[in-house]
């Protein structure tokens, strides 16, 4: 597998809010992170992922 990426590595998010995964993506896209994970045991996830993912999407 070859990675797409300048830093080889995932931040994950575990536990995060709806209300905290926005700030949350941003700072880590800042920190130079182009893959995020929301595990699905997060409180609400399914809120939270489809923001950040156009989060992701948007990204600088």
């Amino acid at each position: 597998m070859q990675w797409q990426t300048k830093l080889p590595l995932i931040a994950i998010l575990r536990g995060i809010t709806p209300d905290e995964a926005l700030a949350h993506v941003g700072a880590v896209i800042d920190a130079g992170f182009d893959a995020v994970e929301i595990p699905l045991n997060s409180p609400q996830w399914e809120q939270s992922i489809p923001p950040s993912l156009m989060r992701m999407a948007t990204r600088r």
